[in-house]
């Protein structure tokens, strides 16, 4: 059975969850910005949902 996404914040947080090694690395590390899919996706729904995210 498949998760049913009902909102923009069920989907950021199901991205983020599904991802999250990779999110924490790089949000620990403190170096420059990734643009890796990952990073691009989540900052591109949160820009249209009206989300600010520290960058």
């Amino acid at each position: 059975m498949t998760q049913t996404i009902n909102t923009i914040d069920d989907l950021i947080n199901e991205i983020y969850e599904s991802n999250y090694s990779h999110l924490e690395f790089e949000e620990n590390m403190g170096g420059e910005a990734c643009d890796c899919h990952i990073h691009t996706t989540l900052n591109t729904i949160a820009f249209y949902a009206g989300i600010e995210v520290g960058e």
